[in-house]
């Protein structure tokens, strides 16, 4: 496949699982394949992720990248807001 969905790939697994799965989409990535991570982990979302959409009641609300050199970058307060309509 040329893209890949994962929903919520690390809840419930423990730390070592976890280190595998980031490994999987490092692999995907380096044969590439693109990746939507859907995840409410907020830091794993941060840390994983080139660019952020973020999505409110069905509608998108925000969209960030991850370097915080760049204009729209991500930050836990700016992504917390968008997904609560603070």
């Amino acid at each position: 496949a040329d893209v890949y969905i994962f929903d919520e790939p690390t809840t419930g697994v423990d730390v070592g699982t976890k280190l595998d799965i980031y490994k999987l989409f490092a692999e995907l990535l380096r044969n590439g394949a693109g990746i939507i991570l859907v995840s409410s982990y907020l830091p794993e979302v941060l840390e994983l992720s080139d660019t952020l959409h973020v999505f409110r009641q069905g509608r998108l609300v925000g969209t960030h990248a991850r370097s915080v050199y760049e204009k729209n970058a991500a930050s836990s307060e700016t992504i917390l807001e968008q997904a609560l309509g603070a």
